[in-house]
């Protein structure tokens, strides 16, 4: 595997106003990525369509930044902006950006049923002038490479693999269990689904 610099800035302003509860928060605890194209090289896809391959060495994306947008891929030396960007693959690794958005997000599945996800920081005081902060990964769903990408439920995972009893029954686990590991049982049904299981 290539090395090559990551540089990710995540910036929140304003753009999580709700507040985010435990249940909204699904802890999936994958071993390995899947959510690459199957061919290892570096690719860009450009909103227009076209598709370049190369060298990327360096991605630097800023989440979250009102009226500007200095986020580049650099590939073969030269830097793009990411504004023109669609999706972009580094070291097997999938970025997509979401539609009507300025953020990437990074495929953990791809098949038949995507599996997306963004990492979010916060920090900041508390009434009382005191630090806090916290990290956790917002989960997106998407049929297919062409359907609409949706918020992570188990409602929309039981739509999309309805088909599969298989799925289903993982989904029927997962409902079952009480423990803080249950979620490892939606990653099981996206991995049936898209006949994936190790």
């Amino acid at each position: 595997m290539k090395i090559f610099r990551f540089i990710f800035y995540i910036v929140i302003v304003t753009t999580f106003n709700s507040c985010v509860t435990d249940k909204d928060i699904f802890r999936f605890n994958f071993d390995s990525n899947k959510g690459g194209t199957g061919d290892v090289s570096d690719f860009i896809e450009f909103n227009d369509g076209r598709i370049i391959k190369g060298d990327i060495s360096k991605f630097v994306l800023h989440v979250g930044l009102v009226g500007r947008n200095s986020s580049t891929v650099t590939m073969d030396n030269v830097k793009y902006n990411t504004s023109d960007i669609k999706i972009f693959q580094v070291d097997s690794n999938y970025y997509r950006k979401m539609p009507s958005a300025k953020y990437f997000i990074q495929r953990k599945r791809g098949d038949k049923v995507n599996l997306y996800y963004k990492h979010v920081s916060k920090s900041g005081t508390d009434s009382r002038g005191r630090p806090y902060g916290t990290e956790y990964d917002l989960h997106y769903l998407q049929k297919g490479n062409d359907g609409e990408i949706k918020e992570f439920s188990v409602k929309t995972l039981v739509e999309m693999v309805s088909d599969n009893q298989q799925a289903l029954n993982y989904i029927e686990e997962y409902k079952n269990k009480s423990n803080k590991n249950r979620d490892q049982y939606l990653g099981k049904a996206i991995d049936a689904y898209n006949g994936k299981n190790n």
